[in-house]
Order: structure tokens, then C-alpha cells, then sequence
């Protein structure tokens, strides 16, 4: 049975430990919502949560849109995309909003010096326009496609 679309389902990863779960999870849920929402009823145009074990335990989430939040010392999906994404926003060496939205599969990593600051990242990638642009990359119509 077939669980996500890779080319629409957008993978949100947290870290593994109870610490990030407890910090991050949030976020992330905050983050598909909005992402939920934007799909419109869309049955792929939707976003999963996983923590990073998964997301490296299974192939086939690797071929799909990432949004990785949480710091590299605490999200190793995060550590691994920190040095291949460019900085898009970043505010006072407090947080980051990284991304590769021009190369598939998109890439994005939202992390601050501690939760807050996580936190704040997050706030920026929805409510700058980050968010709407990488949907919009993502979300396009294709052949064959019913809307």
C-alpha cells in the first residue's frame, strides 16, 4: 500500500531522542498543518512526520521533499544537510533557515541554538514565503493529473 508520493509528500524529520521529540515534534506538527492545509484535499499534497532513524531507514523517503528541524546535535538528517544547503535566512547566529529548493529532492533544515530559537526558524521558513515557495516548486501540475 502505497504511504506518501514522493514527489508531493512532504517528510518532516525530527530527531530520535525523547529530548527532540518533546522540542521538535511540535514544530513539526505546526509545520503540517500548514502544509495539510495548503494541500487542499489533495491526497498526496500532505506532510508525515518521522524522527531521523527512519527517515535513514527507509529508501524511499530519501527520494521525497525534507524539512529537517532541529540542530544538527540533535537531528542527524540535520547534521548530514547543514553544509550541503545554502542559508537562506539566518538571524544573529541564534537560527538558520537552510534550503536547496532548486535541485530535486529539496532539501530544507530550520534549527536554532536551543528550542526557542528552533523555534523562531520555523515562524520565518512559514511566514516569509518559504514555505509557499516550496510548495509551489513541488506542487505543480503534471500530465495526467486530475485537479
Amino acid at each position: 500500500m502505497k504511504l506518501l508520493d514522493a514527489e508531493e509528500t512532504v517528510v518532516l524529520v525530527v530527531g530520535a531522542t525523547s529530548t527532540a521529540e518533546e522540542r521538535d515534534r511540535p514544530l513539526a506538527e505546526r509545520i503540517k498543518g500548514e502544509i495539510d492545509r495548503r494541500g487542499d484535499g489533495h491526497v498526496w499534497r500532505r506532510a508525515v512526520i518521522v524522527n531521523d532513524q527512519q527517515y535513514f531507514n527507509a529508501q524511499g523517503l530519501q527520494r521525497s521533499t525534507v524539512i529537517a528541524i532541529g540542530g544538527p546535535g540533535s537531528n542527524a538528517a540535520a547534521a548530514h544537510f547543514v553544509d550541503r544547503l545554502d542559508t537562506v535566512f539566518a538571524q544573529d547566529d541564534r537560527f538558520w533557515v537552510q534550503a536547496s529548493l532548486e535541485i530535486e529532492p529539496r532539501r530544507v533544515a530550520l534549527w536554532g541554538i536551543n528550542s526557542d530559537a528552533t523555534g523562531e526558524s520555523v515562524s520565518v521558513f512559514i511566514e516569509h514565503g518559504y514555505l509557499e515557495d516550496l510548495l509551489g516548486r513541488i506542487w505543480r501540475v503534471r500530465p495526467g493529473m486530475m485537479m
